[in-house]
């Protein structure tokens, strides 16, 4: 799960890539709390790339199938 970083921040678009799920399933995460993401722009989300990997963990687990 390499991802080309700014300062260890990822894109919603590269934090999908990185995790197989679309940009905007990133910020539905991001808008109910499930991920924390950083605004950097009126619509424009990054995220930090290292905490990602243990904060989907959780995330998935929480999902019942």
């Amino acid at each position: 799960m390499k991802a080309k970083t700014v300062d260890g921040l990822v894109s919603t678009k590269q934090a999908g890539e990185m995790i197989g799920v679309s940009p905007q399933t990133i910020r539905n995460w991001i808008h109910a709390g499930r991920l924390t993401g950083f605004r950097v722009g009126p619509q424009r989300f990054r995220l930090d790339a290292e905490e990602l990997p243990k904060a989907v963990e959780v995330i998935q687990k929480g999902y019942t199938r």
